[in-house]
C-alpha cells in the first residue's frame, strides 16, 4: 500500500507519513477509540502525529501556526472568516462538553457573528472537504462520528 494514497485529506502527501506508536507514548488513543493508522505530519522541524484522516492525536500540539500550515497543505490560505468558523468550533468543544455543531449549527452561528443569513455554500466556499469536519482538523479538535441527520 502506498502512503501517497492513504491520506486523502492532504493535498501534499509528501509531508504526510506513518510515525511509530513508541514515539507517542500515551497517546496511542483517542477518544477511547483505538487508533487503526498514525500518520505524522513535519512542521517546525518536529513530527506532529495525527489520525489516518489527519486530525490530532494530541490536542495539545495545536496552535495557530500548526492551523496555518495544515490549511496550506490543502491550499487554503486562512482568512478572518475562516478563524470565526474554527474559534467557534473550538469553543463549543472546550466550553460546551465537548459539543461538535454540524454545518447547519455553524451556519447559524455564524449568521449571529456575521450580521448576514449565512448558507451552508458559504461555508463549503471556506472549507470544501465540509466544515464541519475539515475546520475542526485545522482546529485541532478531534474527529466527529456523526452519521448524518440532525
Amino acid at each position: 500500500m502506498s502512503w501517497a494514497n492513504a491520506a486523502p485529506w492532504a493535498a501534499t502527501r509528501s509531508t504526510a507519513r506513518p510515525i511509530s506508536k513508541s514515539k507517542l507514548g500515551k497517546a496511542k488513543v483517542c477518544n477511547r477509540r483505538e487508533i487503526r493508522q498514525v500518520m505524522a505530519i513535519e512542521f517546525e522541524g518536529r513530527e506532529i502525529a495525527t489520525t489516518e484522516t489527519g486530525f490530532l492525536v494530541n490536542h495539545s500540539d495545536w496552535s495557530e501556526d500548526l492551523a496555518r500550515h495544515m490549511a496550506a497543505l490543502e491550499g487554503i490560505e486562512l482568512t478572518e472568516r475562516h478563524w470565526d468558523v474554527m474559534n467557534y468550533l473550538r469553543e463549543e468543544y472546550f466550553d460546551n462538553n465537548e459539543h461538535q455543531p454540524n454545518t447547519r449549527t455553524i451556519a447559524k452561528a455564524m449568521s449571529e457573528r456575521w450580521g448576514h443569513k449565512v448558507t451552508q455554500n458559504e461555508l463549503y466556499q471556506l472549507f470544501p472537504r465540509d466544515p464541519s469536519k475539515q475546520a475542526g482538523r485545522f482546529a485541532g479538535l478531534p474527529e466527529s462520528k456523526r452519521k448524518g441527520g440532525y
